[in-house]
């Protein structure tokens, strides 16, 4: 099925300037369930596995919009055009907003129900977010490759944000609060500790809401 793309701007919870990229079937098939697709460290919503995923589901019926998080590639200017942002930039606990704003901003579109794909990062991020949010307008999250964060000694706020001691990347205590359903997949060719954490985060969502699943072949990306 043919693809409609519509770029689009709108600002985090905190004004931060955001863009994502809205995908709809070219018939006009209407939905009011949109699927928000969150990357992982330095990507964006213009490359990687995330905008692969979302045009083919675009192609199969859905509406989707892949969106950059404020930790987008690696370093890039922000609304300030004094200070950076990007990956080396963010604090994890910031895809609070981002995610705000994009539920924001999809809700003045129409869109009623939303389910929060992510992908590395992004697929801690989601269930952090739903974690913290409870928010009722999402129906579901998807979990593809999350990663277990470790502690390390970094000099940074960002590094010790997420891989500190005191980290909140270890979000199998958020998904032990989800009350919607918990999809999380790892590949068949990553190592073994990604499968472990795509284990821990559905059983700790409970055995009526978490699902895991190893996808045989496949790898990180």
């Amino acid at each position: 099925m043919p693809v409609r793309t519509e770029l689009c701007r709108f600002e985090a919870a905190d004004g931060e300037a955001l863009h994502g990229l809205l995908l709809r079937p070219e018939n006009g098939q209407e939905s009011d369930l949109a699927i928000i697709q969150i990357h992982g460290v330095g990507g964006s919503f213009y490359r990687g596995i995330g905008s692969v995923v979302t045009e083919m589901l675009a192609e199969r019926g859905w509406h989707a919009m892949p969106m950059n998080t404020r930790g987008h590639d690696w370093i890039t200017r922000g609304r300030d055009p004094q200070a950076f942002i990007g990956s080396t930039y963010e604090n994890f606990e910031d895809c609070l907003p981002d995610i705000d704003g994009a539920l924001a901003f999809l809700g003045s579109r129409g869109y009623r129900r939303f389910i929060l794909y992510g992908q590395s990062l992004g697929a801690v991020k989601v269930v952090f977010y739903q974690g913290m949010q409870q928010r009722r307008e999402v129906v579901g999250v998807i979990a593809t490759s999350p990663p277990r964060q470790f502690y390390a000694a970094r000099a940074t706020r960002t590094y010790i944000g997420k891989y500190g001691r005191n980290e909140q990347s270890d979000v199998r205590k958020q998904a032990a609060k989800f009350t919607v359903p918990l999809l999380t997949t790892a590949g068949g060719k990553e190592s073994d500790f990604f499968h472990l954490h795509a284990r821990e985060l559905a059983e700790a969502a409970g055995p009526e809401l978490g699902t895991w699943h190893i996808v045989e072949g496949a790898n990180h990306q």
